[in-house]
């Protein structure tokens, strides 16, 4: 199954990397668009596992606002927290492969969140686990930079990040609270 279009936004605000990743998941699953500012008061406003002040926008409510804006069902929807960054990869591969939902990544530790929008895999995946197919690359969808930022835009999306990349400097893990040393994404992962 192809990976859906998602459409890019960037970021309204320094804090909203989470309400514009939200915002490109919602539309790629054909739900109504909402605003950032209101996708932000929905995730910052339902974390509950850390406090608020660590978090613009934590797992537990990035994981709430798909549940209940882009009518993500909690049976399949969850919180993946894992240790190594491979086993972190394949799921976000799978939820994109088998379910058609892109995944959002917490990456640089806790500082930014990401939509994976695409991948370079050497075979189909045959569950979410499956340890035959080498993964080259994820493509993603990088919201950083606020509309009111003068610095030129990023390159066009999707951003290619090859696995070397993606593994040494984006999936680094949380430092502290909650999720302490765990990679973080929010995504269907199930067989």
């Amino acid at each position: 199954m192809a990976p859906p279009a998602v459409p890019y936004h960037r970021q309204e605000d320094d804090i909203f990397c989470g309400p514009a990743c939200l915002l490109m998941v919602i539309e790629a699953l054909g739900q109504p668009s909402k605003t950032q500012a209101s996708l932000y008061e929905d995730a910052h406003g339902h974390g509950e596992q850390d406090p608020k002040k660590w978090w613009a926008s934590p797992p537990d409510g990035i994981e709430w606002a798909l549940e209940n804006r882009a009518s993500l069902s909690r049976s399949t929807l969850e919180i993946l927290t894992l240790e190594t960054e491979m086993t972190l990869t394949r799921r976000l591969v799978w939820s994109l492969f088998k379910h058609s939902v892109p995944p959002i990544a917490l990456v640089f530790g806790w500082d930014h969140w990401v939509v994976v929008v695409n991948y370079d895999i050497s075979q189909n995946p045959a569950s979410p686990s499956d340890p035959d197919y080498e993964t080259r690359a994820v493509e993603i969808h990088d919201p950083w930079r606020t509309i009111d930022d003068p610095d030129p835009p990023p390159p066009p999306p999707p951003r290619h990040v090859t696995i070397d990349e993606w593994r040494e400097t984006y999936l680094r893990p949380v430092p502290k609270g909650h999720w302490k040393d765990k990679r973080v994404a929010v995504g269907v992962f199930t067989e």
